[in-house]
């Protein structure tokens, strides 16, 4: 978002998921792992790795 890419985010939260309903969760009741995926157009896509990678 510092260098004007537009991005949206997305959480996964596998305490809020299929797991507490009847789902095997491998990191037990207490999981806190939580993923965040960072979407950008396509045409955004290698200026969003330059600036992930400080090329």
């Amino acid at each position: 978002m510092n260098h004007n890419i537009p991005v949206k985010t997305e959480i996964i939260n596998p305490n809020r998921s299929s797991f507490g309903r009847g789902g095997h969760d491998p990191f037990g009741s207490q999981s806190r792992f939580i993923t965040y995926n960072i979407l950008v157009k396509k045409e955004d896509i290698h200026r969003a790795n330059e600036v992930i990678h400080h090329r």
